[in-house]
């Protein structure tokens, strides 16, 4: 298929612009610290062979997936040119208001329900409402549930829902909204009065706005200043972003609310749901059925991923305890499952918040990562602050960490927080598994690192090629063939070594053979 060429040359960009990225700044800072010194320790000598090799073999390989993807794109069939003009819209499709609209029961979030419903319909009505939260969190879903309600849909006169997404036309989402509102206009009439003068004519009714993945902040201002005044109509807005969510707020009219990970009972509950629906749970289920939704990390999306591939697979104890251990492949297939919702999020994000949010990935699953830990690792890579940030490294890496957040890609332990000149500071943060599984995944790719949890993750060929070693089970240092086969293997080429796990008394780790750090 087109998407999965499309899908190999990105990350062949992202692979050739992070290894080329990762290696200039290295030098960079290392010259800079060196400054005309030929005697300093850390000078190295660079073998321009080997650069050349691997930069021609990276030139080589784009040009042949380039003639792939041509090639393709030249061979498609009618119904592929459908599919990828459908994947590629600009502003995605409208839902169907006359009663056929896609609804699904939703699980958890009572309480996000109630207080949106009331934000909604109370007497302290917002004009607008931003829901924000990470992607797969039910931020869709929970609106959907509101826009379905019948209470909610009896107190308005029309109801339009936009799916904006990160390609959209501004007056395209105007004219999609006065289509559902039935006063559909044309780019001449737009020309002629502008796409204000029919909003605040044709939206003087009462009316529900839904906004949902606004990735923009000028979406929102855009129609502001296009809508009636009065607060007859009122607009929930979903993002995965919080500027986009700030960028909506005005004084004591507008509000945010943000989504939280479902609860044990509340995982246990969808994960059921989903599995059996209607029909009841066996009781030799239960217990370990209740350990694999908890293993979900309280992400709705990675609990339905789950959920569709225990219903498809045999029903037993035997099995399930394998799911719930990680023994088999269930929950690596939800995972990639969930690649494509999830990439986005990391897509966006800023060049150098990129190998920060990667590196993230070095820890294991579920691992609380101490704040001032994960700085210390950041100064030593040499990688992620500049030179000149290393004067105020706590200062920057912090800004870093609250951009990943606000990002949300990433996630803070309000338990272990505290406040400083009336800032929240995190002591501890967590990357969900889904995130840290696509972490790992692109940094493979990239040569950005690799982690080993086995003997046989020491096996595969790309290990050669990897700057970073990330071994999550230390005692394989004393297995005497795999430390023989790093050392021959990776030696030459690892610039980092980093171990998890309990402490092995090795009198010697020489894995990673040189002078800078």
């Amino acid at each position: 298929m087109l998407w999965i060429l499309k899908s190999e040359m990105l990350f062949l960009s992202l692979k050739i612009n992070l290894n080329l990225i990762s290696q200039i700044s290295f030098f960079h800072n290392l010259m800079k610290s060196i400054n005309g010194d030929e005697s300093h320790p850390l000078l190295v000598s660079i073998d321009l062979q080997d650069l050349r090799k691997d930069f021609c073999s990276f030139v080589e390989m784009a040009k042949r997936m380039e003639e792939q993807y041509v090639d393709r794109l030249i061979n498609m069939t009618e119904e592929e040119e459908e599919e990828d003009d459908d994947n590629d819209e600009v502003v995605s499709s409208r839902i169907d208001l006359s009663g056929n609209m896609p609804h699904s029961k939703m699980v958890g979030f009572s309480d996000l329900f109630d207080l949106i419903k009331d934000g909604i319909m109370g007497d302290e009505r917002f004009r607008a409402l931003s829901i924000v939260g990470m992607a797969g969190i039910g931020k869709t879903t929970l609106v959907n549930e509101i826009f379905q309600d019948k209470m909610v849909a009896s107190q308005y006169d029309c109801r339009v829902w936009v799916k904006v997404g990160r390609k959209f036309l501004l007056h395209e989402i105007a004219r999609d909204i006065l289509a559902q509102v039935e006063h559909p206009v044309t780019d001449k009439e737009i020309a002629e009065k502008g796409v204000a003068f029919y909003l605040k004519n044709f939206l003087k009714k009462r009316c529900l706005i839904v906004l949902d993945d606004v990735w923009d902040r000028s979406v929102w201002g855009y129609l502001r200043s296009s809508f009636p005044e009065d607060a007859s109509s009122q607009t929930l807005l979903t993002t995965r972003l919080q500027e986009v969510a700030l960028g909506a707020l005005n004084l004591n009219i507008d509000g945010i609310k943000e989504m939280r990970f479902l609860d044990k009972e509340e995982s246990w509950d969808l994960l059921r749901d989903k599995v059996f629906g209607q029909d009841s749970c066996p009781l030799k289920l239960e217990k370990v059925g209740k350990k694999i939704a908890e293993n979900c990390g309280g992400l709705p999306l990675l609990i339905v991923r789950v959920a569709g591939l225990l219903s498809k697979a045999e029903k037993t104890p035997e099995y399930w305890n394998e799911v719930a251990e990680k023994q088999n492949l269930v929950f690596v297939d939800a995972y990639d499952q969930m690649i494509e919702v999830l990439y986005p999020s990391y897509e966006y994000l800023p060049q150098h918040l990129k190998a920060c949010f990667l590196y993230m990935g070095v820890f294991p699953q579920n691992y609380e990562i101490p704040r001032s830990k994960l700085i210390n690792m950041w100064i030593a890579e040499g990688t992620f602050l500049e030179l000149s940030m290393l004067e105020k490294s706590d200062y920057h890496a912090i800004n870093y960490l609250n951009e990943l957040t606000s990002n949300s890609v990433i996630s803070f332990h309000r338990a272990t927080c505290w406040w400083l000149a009336g800032q929240e500071l995190m002591k501890t943060l967590r990357i969900h598994s889904a995130f840290g599984y696509m972490a790992t995944k692109i940094a493979r790719m990239t040569n950005f690192f690799h982690v080993i949890r086995s003997r046989f993750d020491g096996l595969e060929e790309d290990i050669k090629l990897q700057h970073r070693l990330c071994i999550h089970n230390n005692i394989l240092l004393g297995i005497k063939v795999f430390y023989k086969s790093m050392e021959n293997d990776c030696a030459s080429i690892v610039r980092s070594l980093l171990l998890f796990g309990s402490l092995l008394s090795v009198s010697s780790v020489s894995i990673c053979q040189y002078e800078a750090a």
